[in-house]
């Protein structure tokens, strides 16, 4: 079996390819974080994966003032959910995005490759700033997100898929 059937067949709600998406998206109970859905089974990573949550782990040892011009630190709860997030939106099939941290003291996580531009900035657990452009023609996006990551996990698909 191929990993994208597999990732298919033993994620149902997470990844079903750029064409369709389950519908039946659980939201979050009121005392649940956003991103504290399951994750995907140990198998079904990509080969990248350690080494992004390396990568976003880091972040917390940059100190405040990190690029010399007034930075704020990276807060630890947002180094937490962009790992959350990363390993809840992805599949064997998505390439690795680039993790930034941003001068404000979020976390931004970026994909620039395939004909498709694609960036996450975390706010907080449940505020998700969304910028995906597509050059072949996919609706582009441009919102924030809170609860439902539907918009997202179909730019995810789509750029997996590509």
């Amino acid at each position: 079996m191929s990993n994208r059937a597999a990732a298919r067949d033993l994620t149902g709600q997470f990844f079903v390819g750029a064409a369709a998406f389950n519908d039946a998206i659980r939201r979050p109970r009121a005392s649940e974080p956003l991103l504290g859905a399951p994750t995907l089974h140990h198998d079904l990573r990509p080969e990248w994966i350690s080494d992004a949550k390396e990568e976003i782990y880091a972040l917390g040892d940059l100190p405040a003032n990190w690029d010399s011009y007034g930075a704020s630190q990276i807060a630890r709860h947002l180094i937490e959910a962009a790992y959350e997030l990363v390993v809840q939106i992805v599949s064997p099939l998505t390439p690795r995005p680039s993790i930034v941290p941003t001068r404000d003291g979020s976390v931004q996580i970026e994909w620039h490759t395939r004909g498709i531009d694609l960036e996450l900035r975390l706010r907080s657990r449940t505020r998700i700033e969304v910028w995906f452009e597509d050059t072949q023609g996919a609706k582009p996006i441009d919102r924030e997100l809170q609860y439902d990551l539907t918009p997202l996990k179909a730019a995810i698909g789509i750029l997996s898929e590509r």
